[in-house]
């Protein structure tokens, strides 16, 4: 989950054993809510506890778990005004549950499991 000024972004979830990828916006002016993209070329596969930050109008979506809290190792880029997924890269070792920390040219993870 992240925001920018207006508006909160979310992105998968689980629920019981159940996992997605869509991303919503809710509207912090009007309280509602919008599915944006679910699934697609470049997305992450489904799964919850993803580690994100937003950068201008793109949003960072790293790690996470998925069926079976299998952990993911992916870095994607969600992109707010396209509307599209890119995938970015893979990591050496999986975190989700993690505070992320945007350096400008890197990304510090700080905790997790």
């Amino acid at each position: 989950m992240v925001n920018n000024a207006r508006t909160l972004y979310i992105i998968g979830g689980r629920t019981d054993n159940i996992f997605t990828n869509a991303v919503w916006a809710f509207d912090l002016g009007t309280y509602e809510y919008e599915m944006l993209k679910y699934g697609g070329i470049g997305a992450p596969i489904p799964g919850a506890n993803y580690n994100c930050l937003i950068r201008g109008e793109k949003i960072i979506v790293l790690n996470g778990e998925s069926y079976g809290t299998t952990p993911l190792i992916d870095v994607h880029e969600y992109d707010i005004i396209d509307n599209s997924w890119k995938h970015i890269m893979s990591c050496n070792k999986a975190k989700n549950l993690a505070s992320v920390i945007d350096l400008g040219d890197k990304i510090l993870t700080l905790g997790g499991q």
